[in-house]
C-alpha cells in the first residue's frame, strides 16, 4: 500500500465536520482529506445524539477514508479510531479507556466520541468519514457534567495544533496497519 498523506481543510465554523467530509467524499475527494474546524453548529454523535463544544476549545475534525474493504470490515475503523485517540492522550500522560463502540472515557467521564459513517455499493465500502471530537480546552460549564477535557485533567491550556497532530499521525499508522492486516 502507497503511504497514507493527510492533507488538511479548516474552516472557522461549519454545520459539522462530517457533513462536509461526506460532501467532498460524494463529490470525489480523494482519501486523506481531513476536515477540522473550530465550531460546528450541529455537531453530533451516534443515534443523532448532540456533540457540543465551544468556539475554538476544542478538536473537531474528521477523515476522509477510501479503505477498500468489504463493508463487514468497516465497523473495526471506529474501534481504531478510538485507539488512536488513547495514542494521542497517551503523548499528554492521559490514562484513558475505550467504552465500546465509540467513546474514550478519562476519569469515566467522556473525553473523545466517534462518529464513523460509510457509503457502499454491494459489499465494497466506497468511501467512510471518520469523526472525532475531543474535548481539549472545555471547562466545567461549556461541556456536560458526564464529560471532561484535557484542561481539566492537566490544569492548563493545552495546544490544539499539537493534539491535533499527535492525533493525526496516530490515525495514519493505526489505519494503514489496519488496511495491512485486513488485506
Amino acid at each position: 500500500m502507497a503511504n497514507l498523506e493527510f492533507y488538511f481543510n479548516h474552516h472557522a465554523s461549519l454545520g459539522s465536520t462530517n457533513d462536509e467530509a461526506i460532501r467532498l467524499a460524494r463529490n470525489g475527494e480523494k482519501e486523506g482529506a481531513v476536515i477540522t474546524a473550530d465550531f460546528q453548529a450541529k455537531g453530533r454523535g451516534r443515534e443523532e445524539r448532540v456533540w457540543q463544544s465551544s468556539k475554538g476549545k476544542d478538536l473537531l475534525i474528521s477523515f476522509l477514508l477510501r479503505p477498500h474493504l468489504p463493508i463487514n470490515q468497516t465497523p473495526g475503523i471506529t474501534l481504531m479510531a478510538a485507539g488512536a485517540v488513547q495514542d494521542a492522550l497517551d503523548h499528554f500522560k492521559i490514562n484513558s479507556e475505550i467504552k465500546k463502540p465509540n467513546d474514550v472515557l478519562v476519569y469515566g467521564k467522556k473525553i473523545a466520541g466517534i462518529l464513523t459513517e460509510t457509503q457502499s455499493q454491494g459489499e465494497e465500502t466506497l468511501w467512510c468519514v471518520v469523526g472525532v471530537g475531543l474535548n481539549v480546552n472545555s471547562e466545567g460549564g461549556d461541556i456536560p457534567n458526564e464529560a471532561i477535557s484535557m484542561h481539566m485533567i492537566l490544569g492548563k491550556d493545552v495546544p490544539l495544533d499539537e493534539v491535533k497532530n499527535q492525533l493525526t499521525e496516530s490515525f495514519k499508522n493505526r489505519y494503514q496497519n489496519y488496511l495491512g492486516y485486513s488485506e
